[in-house]
């Protein structure tokens, strides 16, 4: 998908989003890769040439809108969400070919593996705060807020950092088109209200 002027006028943390699941007990699938090919895959930086297999190994029996895997970052979307992006014209997203099946191997056919090449800087970890936690011992702290430098944002609906993380950003605009559509089985927290671990040291 083509990208977006630069020139797009950055509309706040507080009105971009990290995208996540919803339900933990919603089908989830399995596939085989190698190394860091997920990352590769979600990124926009590999696509395979056959479609990849994907195998449920836990959860619900039918898929949702939005499937998740057992690697954290590779999500699919049915034809339905990927057919909301085309309409609205949103940016930042690609598509590489998936075959999802069920336990007992029955194909659910119409969903696509899902890359991201908007981008933006890379996270700067210096404007989150940290929130201790008191148990266990003190060996973990809450990161608040997810920031980058706004003038980096290539201006794409969705879109992930230049450092190589896993994170999925998205626009306001896809929030309600998504939540108009009831998409399933996604979440949207504003990055300025993000939390996120890290060891400390």
């Amino acid at each position: 998908m083509p990208l977006k002027s630069t020139s797009r006028e950055f509309p706040g943390f507080s009105h971009i989003y990290l995208s996540g699941e919803t339900r933990a007990a919603a089908f989830r699938v399995s596939l085989d890769l190698k190394g860091d090919q997920n990352f590769a895959l979600t990124r926009g930086e590999y696509r395979p040439d056959e479609p990849l297999v994907c195998v449920r190994y836990m959860g619900k029996k039918v898929p949702s809108d939005v499937i998740w895997t057992g690697w954290a970052v590779l999500q699919l979307f049915s034809d339905r969400v990927v057919e909301i992006l085309r309409q609205h014209g949103f940016t930042g997203w690609s598509t590489y070919p998936v075959e999802v099946r069920g336990k007992d191997g029955e194909v659910f056919p119409g969903y696509h593996g899902m890359a991201f090449p908007g981008r933006c800087g890379p996270i700067d970890k210096s404007r989150s705060p940290l929130v201790r936690e008191p148990e266990p011992d003190d060996a973990f702290a809450q990161h608040k807020g997810m920031y980058f430098d706004q003038d980096t944002w290539d201006g794409s609906d969705l879109f992930m950092s230049s450092d190589g993380t896993g994170f999925v950003f998205i626009t306001e605009a896809v929030k309600r088109a998504f939540e108009k559509a009831k998409v399933k089985n996604i979440s949207f927290t504003p990055l300025d209200e993000v939390l996120w671990y890290l060891p400390v040291k």
